[in-house]
């Protein structure tokens, strides 16, 4: 495996900060230090620096509006194409059912890398939430089961995320990728260990659960 080149495709990407977007890093240095060759896709920001171990190929973008919070790229262009034929990657990893993806699909007509997407996010909650009209959610579902069906392999986070990708209406096979967790209730001596174990009233603990943006941003700042 050590002498693999590595496609990692996604539309998101710092200096976007969501959980997807730290799961391309991670991955990209892991296989990076241990493994092989990277190529991180994604959109272009304005006034960003890419200074990671591995390389980064950005496509023309365009701030798309308030409510997504993302850049929409356009994976169809000809100079960052034959960038990425050139880098002949051996498998490509997209992240992103939508341009990620059709980036992908677009590499691989001039390579025989296998395209392999990871399906992280219920995109149907999405987009009731950013899309003001049915039928412009019933068109977007129907570009992201399309994307997904011309995929080689399909992961899914969950067996959750799983069962959410075949409401939307896709039917072909997919992978749960093994990250569930079971959780059982704590028998007796081990409640007892943590009992009266609170932290003082003063430390202050964050945690983080998915996607970080300006809402939250705005909602801790009128808080604080």
């Amino acid at each position: 495996m050590s002498n693999l080149t590595v496609g990692i495709f996604n539309d998101s990407f710092p200096p976007t900060i969501d959980g997807v977007a730290n799961t391309t890093v991670n991955y990209a240095k892991e296989i990076q230090k241990s493994h092989g060759k990277v190529v991180v896709a994604t959109p272009w920001y304005p006034r960003v620096v890419d200074d990671y171990p591995f390389e980064v190929v950005r496509y023309p973008s365009v701030y798309v509006n308030r409510k997504l919070g993302y850049r929409a790229g356009n994976p169809l262009d000809p100079l960052v194409l034959n960038r990425l034929i050139k880098a002949e990657m051996d498998i490509i990893h997209t992240h992103s059912p939508f341009m990620s993806t059709i980036l992908a699909r677009s590499i691989r007509f001039s390579s025989s890398a296998p395209v392999i997407l990871t399906y992280h996010t219920k995109f149907d909650i999405e987009f009731r939430r950013v899309l003001p009209f049915n039928h412009f959610r019933s068109a977007s579902m129907r570009i992201l089961v399309a994307n997904i069906n011309t995929c080689d392999e399909v992961w899914v986070v969950s067996e959750g995320a799983g069962e959410n990708l075949r409401s939307l209406g896709y039917e072909g096979d997919y992978i749960v990728a093994g990250i569930d967790v079971c959780y059982k209730n704590a028998h007796g001596s081990a409640a007892e260990m943590v009992e009266g174990q609170d932290p003082p009233e003063f430390d202050v603990e964050f945690c983080v659960i998915g996607e970080y943006d300006r809402r939250c941003a705005a909602k801790t700042n009128t808080a604080g």
